[in-house]
């Protein structure tokens, strides 16, 4: 089979031990109490998320699911053509290595990758696409079937045109290949934003604080990260005048300002989301102190979510 549906994470059945396979068992997802494993159901039998006898394809978006905020994810793996709409696929079929090879301006489109087993309108999705191309590729997704939106890999996008019929396209802008995609879609109402989780790293300041000191520098995250709040909390509250703190970028200021207020010893504040690639420098530094009390053992707190690319 090309690819297959996987369910939420929190979805998988509880069953007490792995039972029989059956041809009614496709698209099923349990979990074992006596293994503690998670299983998915094929059209041959039952594959373990994570195990040997499971595809390199499945593992991949089963933990890009797992880390997401969305509860579903249909993913196609090329290992044929069945989910791929041949009449809208220009590229070549790579068999021997279950990829497609295009040039500049070659596209392939995905049949409908919507879950039958489900019942909701998409409102909002992730394409995630594994390729190697020359040049800048324009990938689309459409969830109703007609109207095709520009989105970024492995970014959160909404639809303008909601529905039912989610399809994929991928317009080559050089040579390479593309190798498997997923689209990730129904997201968890009750969690965060963002493609994945909020997340916090926290910095601390020793002592008492310094007009345009820097706190930390040097710090790279593991992966494009937004920054859109930071959290400020001192031992000792300044006071006469407020306490700030500016995001930095290699260095640079960025005019990402959290403010402690006079007397206060914390404070949240909503800045403009700042993206920061993985080589790019972050740290931070004091931009005022308080002019009576200058504030003492400041923590500041920044608050992210990743961009998983």
């Amino acid at each position: 089979m090309a690819g297959r549906h996987i369910f939420g994470r929190d979805a998988a059945e509880s069953v007490a031990t792995l039972p029989e396979w059956a041809s009614t068992d496709e698209l099923r997802e349990i979990y074992t109490v006596d293994t503690k494993k998670r299983y998915y159901g094929t059209d041959e039998g039952w594959k373990e998320y994570g195990g040997g006898g499971g595809s390199s394809e499945a593992d991949l978006y089963s933990d890009l699911l797992s880390g997401s905020i969305y509860l579903n994810c249909s993913w196609d793996g090329f290992s044929d053509e069945e989910l791929t709409d041949a009449g809208n696929t220009d590229m070549d079929y790579d068999a021997t290595n279950t990829q497609y090879d295009f040039t500049v301006g070659e596209v392939v489109q995905s049949d409908d990758l919507y879950d039958p087993l489900q019942s909701l309108t998409i409102t909002e999705c992730m394409v995630s696409v594994d390729y190697t191309d020359s040049g800048t590729p324009t990938i689309q997704v459409t969830a109703d079937g007609t109207n095709w939106e520009t989105v970024g890999n492995n970014e959160r996008h909404t639809f303008t045109n909601t529905g039912t019929t989610l399809k994929i396209k991928f317009t080559a802008g050089g040579t390479g290949s593309i190798n498997s995609w997923a689209v990730l879609y129904s997201p968890d109402t009750g969690g965060t934003y963002g493609a994945t989780k909020r997340k916090y790293v926290s910095f601390y300041y020793e002592g008492v604080c310094q007009d345009e000191d820097i706190i930390a520098d040097g710090f790279y995250f593991n992966n494009k990260v937004a920054i859109d709040s930071v959290t400020l909390h001192a031992r000792v509250a300044p006071t006469g005048a407020n306490l700030t703190v500016d995001l930095l970028d290699d260095g640079a200021e960025q005019s990402r300002v959290a403010t402690l207020t006079d007397a206060s010893i914390y404070e949240k504040t909503v800045v403009t989301t700042r993206y920061y690639e993985s080589t790019e420098r972050f740290g931070l530094k004091i931009k005022q102190i308080g002019s009576t009390e200058a504030g003492q053992g400041l923590t500041v707190t920044v608050h992210y979510y990743d961009c998983i690319s």
